[in-house]
């Protein structure tokens, strides 16, 4: 998908969502994660500070710049626009040491955590406890229900 003209990435992302929308809600999840994990990567695009800036889900996948915090609104941003309609959350944790900000998305209040580890969704219990939780950013937040 990633390699598309905008107007056939587009296509595709619109035709993923349907075919998730099929699935079971963990196969649809997982599948979501895949995905987007391998979006292409640029060091920065997004600012946690400034979600009022944020693309829309359309310019997002048009603009095909992702960064990790534009990968966990991809994430958030697809499962949201499927029939299963699922709200995540994206949360913002920083190590302190490192100064590595994670941008995780989670649903069904960590029972399922995306974004932490490449390709593998994990639980709430598996992130490190020394992490600061510094930031949460609902749907609510990005009005999505404004655009469903």
């Amino acid at each position: 998908m990633w390699n598309l003209f905008p107007s056939e990435r587009l296509r595709y992302w619109h035709d993923f969502r349907k075919k998730i929308s099929t699935l079971p809600i963990e196969d649809a999840i997982q599948e979501t994660h895949h995905l987007w994990c391998f979006a292409p990567y640029v060091t920065h695009y997004l600012t946690i500070d400034q979600i009022a800036t944020w693309p829309n889900p359309w310019e997002l996948v048009n603009d095909n710049y992702y960064c990790d915090l534009a990968k966990a609104l991809g994430m958030t941003y697809t499962l949201y626009l499927t029939d299963h309609h699922i709200e995540s959350t994206i949360r913002i944790y920083l190590d302190k040491n490192s100064k590595h900000q994670y941008n995780l998305v989670f649903i069904d209040e960590g029972k399922y955590v995306l974004n932490y580890l490449h390709d593998e969704i994990i639980n709430k219990k598996h992130i490190n406890e020394e992490l600061e939780h510094i930031k949460t950013i609902t749907v609510q937040d990005l009005q999505l229900h404004k655009i469903k």
